[in-house]
């Protein structure tokens, strides 16, 4: 008897909370059982989040999805704020579509930890917009691209010729099919990396934004002239360097200048070149 009326006084307990609005969990699906808010790095339900976290529409990612604000960028993110996961502190450029103060972006090894998160999410790299880098090598960190108008190019096949249609670019294109040689030639070029994956990297460093950077595409014709010019000497693949400079440099194309001199082009590719496989 009173085991009956304690499941019922229970019963009419949760009808009376039901009637009431109440409710034990932050919302329910449909079937009526408690689901979580979603949380740092997911897609932003009816624009609500895990609490602490804001709903970020902009074009870092093609979905509004959840995000903290912060101050200090190229810094780790308070994991406890974050729900333990872990983020870097970025700030985009002037004249993107979003928040003008910096915030919390997810950070990662390859892209394999981006997509339980959301399956929207393209590439794990090194912060960018627009292919150009916010900074050096402060960790990767999971990006969709596309939301801001770059071309995607799937990093293993590296199969992009199609994909530019731009006739003002297209001479480019020889530019860097050369520009490869030379660096197979004098074994420069990334060891395993692939004739396609070196020229679309190429392509990349000098289009900066999408658009052609002459300065780049100049160093690059001397690169290519130095080597063309020099191809009777024993110094064909060393001239380049007393004509034009090394081809790796301490600047905006090169985060670690001892990394460089260890690895000649490695990142000055990777830098400019933020894909899955990259420092």
């Amino acid at each position: 008897m009173t085991r009956t009326a304690m499941n019922g006084g229970a019963a009419l307990f949760l009808l009376l909370l039901a009637a009431c609005g109440g409710t034990t969990a932050e919302h329910a699906d449909a079937s009526g059982d408690a689901t979580p808010l979603p949380g740092f790095g997911q897609a932003c339900v009816s624009g609500t989040c895990a609490a602490g976290l804001t709903c970020q529409d902009s074009e870092y990612a093609p979905f509004p999805w959840c995000t903290l604000p912060c101050t200090d960028a190229k810094t780790p993110c308070d994991k406890a704020q974050l729900g333990g996961r872990t983020g870097l502190c970025i700030q985009m450029p002037d004249g993107w579509r979003g928040p003008a103060a910096p915030f919390c972006a997810p950070t990662c090894v390859n892209s394999a930890q981006c997509t339980p998160l959301d399956n929207r999410w393209e590439t794990c790299a090194l912060p960018a917009y627009k292919k150009s880098p916010l900074y050096g090598d402060v960790g990767k960190v999971c990006q969709a691209p596309s939301a801001n108008g770059q071309i995607v190019v799937d990093p293993v096949t590296c199969a992009w010729q199609d994909k530019i249609t731009d006739p003002g670019v297209q001479d480019l294109k020889g530019i860097c099919a050369s520009f490869c040689s030379f660096l197979t030639t004098c074994q420069i070029k990334t060891p395993g990396q692939t004739t396609d994956c070196c020229t679309w990297q190429c392509f990349q460093h000098l289009t900066p934004g999408g658009a052609r950077d002459m300065a780049k595409v100049n160093e690059a014709k001397c690169y290519l002239n130095s080597f063309d010019g020099n191809q009777q000497s024993p110094n064909v693949c060393t001239a380049f360097i007393t004509d034009c400079g090394p081809l790796c440099k301490n600047d905006a194309g090169c985060d670690d200048i001892d990394a460089c001199t260890a690895d000649v082009c490695r990142d000055w590719q990777c830098v400019n070149t933020p894909i899955d496989g990259c420092k």
